[in-house]
């Protein structure tokens, strides 16, 4: 009879032990994932194709990467208009998804005219560009005198009727104020993993950057 309450004690202490573990390994409950993606960052790029070797994905391609995303997403940001990449603005419309329209600015300054004539004429043309985004990391990279930028967002400015802007990462922003009286909206880059920040601190990190950048340009959309 002395092996009963034995048999109960080990019992009871097997359901807590699994109890305690269970709660110490239970699930985390993350946020429901949205029905609809504001956007995306778009490069359809696919093996084998390099833009720097002017080998370009096709139109299929492109419309192909596109309809993936048709229903789940509002929007497409694009970073070039060089070759068939012109063409996402229109196969984006087929797809009900908008395309904030990226030019590629750097140090050759006749591809940079090429880009800014074809960012406003597709700005100009189709309905779902709805805004452009003139050069990406060009002051970071240090590819051109911010004056230089500056006209080539004054140009984009005067054209359309989007509002431009460019994209630089948030020490860029803050150590050019300036460029801020040259666009729409402050276009920002936010890269913690690149700046050694663990990613336990990353997105406290992050919107720390971004309440900086709004007390700075406080009548500019980041």
């Amino acid at each position: 009879m002395k092996t009963l309450p034995s048999l109960l004690i080990a019992s009871l202490f097997a359901t807590l032990t699994f109890a305690v573990w269970a709660w110490l390994n239970r699930p985390t409950l993350e946020p429901p994932w949205p029905a609809r993606i504001r956007g995306f960052a778009f490069s359809p790029f696919r093996a084998n194709e390099d833009p720097t070797h002017l080998q370009m994905p096709t139109d299929a391609e492109i419309d192909s990467d596109l309809a993936l995303l048709e229903g789940k997403v509002n929007a497409v940001r694009t970073y070039s208009v060089d070759n068939t990449l012109a063409d996402i603005p229109e196969l984006a419309e087929r797809h009900d998804l908008n395309v904030a329209l990226g030019a590629w600015i750097d140090a050759h300054r006749d591809n940079n005219e090429l880009q800014l004539r074809t960012a406003v004429a597709l700005a100009n043309t189709h309905i779902n560009v709805v805004r452009v985004i003139i050069g990406n990391e060009v002051l970071f990279r240090g590819e051109l005198p911010i004056e230089q930028l500056e006209a080539y967002l004054d140009r984009a400015r005067a054209a359309i009727e989007q509002p431009v802007g460019t994209a630089e990462t948030w020490h860029t922003w803050i150590e050019h104020p300036e460029l801020a009286q040259h666009v729409d909206f402050i276009g920002v880059h936010l890269l913690p993993y690149w700046e050694g920040v663990p990613v336990d601190a990353a997105v406290s990190y992050s919107l720390a950057q971004v309440k900086r950048l709004q007390q700075l340009f406080p009548h500019k959309p980041i």
